[in-house]
């Protein structure tokens, strides 16, 4: 008798099994774990290039509305529009012969800056960027790439690696901000105060299966973006310039307060993990931003291989969650401020009839994470 699926792990089994059926569906970009319009039951959601009623549609565009598993589970399908030509965030290289190259930063359409900054949020940003006195969560990283390329990223948290004497205290924040293994990262900016070097880096893991269920039947090889790094603190920082607590925009709105970080909030693929859930996070771009955990599981093609993002995140309506130059940030639950993921990159999608394009933020499990580093979360020094 066929079982509607309820959890992530029934989800995933679905979608493996027809990933030959979905690759082979014309306008299909990505596809996604989450509910169907959002609040309805469990379901595969399928990205379009552009979303065409069905009657316009030639057979090799129309996406199922229910999709099975040789087991007997079954769930609907919902169909998302996701724009692929906002390739704006790029980089400028100068190659040997001094000839100006343009190449796109993101693997998926990047981010665009849009919506003013104003307020206490206003200030809130200008104290990671360095108007405030310590160094914490949020904080703006100034790099310098290996091929030259100088920018900014963002601390996600304080972490720190082994126990006892050999202990090593540090932070987080993305592979791509950190770069490389003994590379120096700066506050505010490059050059700058020198406040930490890479020790140690992810960037992908290998997968045999998605969210506990196996890969499907002649899959291309698929990675999950981890895109992490961990950086021991610089010498000389002393135990006053640095700060645990989150900053938060307080209750009333006209100032900020400083929090201790919960406990982390692991993805459990027995349930639908934390889709669903409001949340929060602190960047060096765009201050403290609110949005929902709406998808896990988005994938992409990056050449041959397939890889994954952990969650999908939109910020709240009409707003941006994140931008270039909030890589690495930490993504918190916004009540009581529980550690969730770590942001990594971002799109744009049109979710559902009555909105217009929305700001999704790419992010890693924050427990993978910690996992995959083999670190600790630091909440007090």
């Amino acid at each position: 008798m066929p079982t509607k699926a309820t959890h992530l792990r029934q989800l995933s089994e679905i979608r493996e099994a027809n990933r030959f059926l979905l690759d082979s569906i014309d306008n299909v970009t990505n596809t996604a774990l989450g509910f169907k319009n959002r609040d309805g039951d469990p379901a595969i959601l399928v990205f379009v290039a552009r979303k065409i009623a069905e009657p316009w549609l030639p057979p090799t565009q129309v996406v199922p509305r229910r999709l099975e598993s040789p087991s007997g589970l079954f769930c609907p399908t919902d169909v998302i529009s996701i724009e692929t030509d906002r390739d704006v965030w790029q980089r400028t290289f100068r190659d040997s012969e001094g000839t100006d190259e343009i190449r796109p930063l993101a693997r998926v359409p990047s981010l665009i800056d849009t919506d003013p900054i104003e307020g206490v949020n206003l200030r809130l940003r200008d104290r990671v960027r360095g108007a405030g006195p310590t160094l914490g969560p949020g904080s703006q990283l100034g790099y310098r790439t290996s091929d030259g390329f100088e920018d900014s990223g963002t601390l996600a948290c304080f972490a720190s690696l082994g126990t006892g004497a050999g202990q090593l205290t540090g932070f987080l924040t993305n592979q791509h901000v950190g770069d490389f293994v003994g590379n120096v990262l700066y506050h505010p900016d490059f050059g700058a105060r020198p406040v930490g070097r890479v020790h140690k880096t992810e960037t992908s893991l290998d997968l045999t299966d998605v969210y506990g269920a196996p890969l499907g039947a002649g899959s291309v090889a698929t990675r999950l973006t981890v895109d992490a790094g961990f950086c021991t603190l610089a010498p000389g920082l002393r135990p006053a310039l640095l700060d645990p607590r989150l900053p938060v925009i307080n209750a009333a709105g006209d100032g900020i307060d400083l929090v201790e970080l919960g406990p982390e909030l692991p993805l459990d693929p027995s349930t639908m993990g934390p889709i669903g859930e409001k949340v929060l996070g602190l960047g060096a771009r765009r201050g403290e931003q609110r949005g929902e955990v709406v998808a896990v599981g988005f994938d992409f093609m990056d050449g041959a291989t397939r890889s994954m993002s952990d969650y999908l995140i939109v910020g709240d309506p009409s707003t941006e969650f994140s931008d270039p130059g909030d890589s690495g940030k930490l993504v918190v639950t916004a009540e009581q401020h529980r550690p969730l993921a770590i942001m990594w990159g971002g799109l744009w999608a049109r979710f559902s009839a009555d909105e217009g394009l929305e700001n999704f933020t790419n992010a890693t499990a924050i427990d993978r994470v910690l996992g995959l580093l083999g670190v600790s979360l630091v909440r007090r020094l």
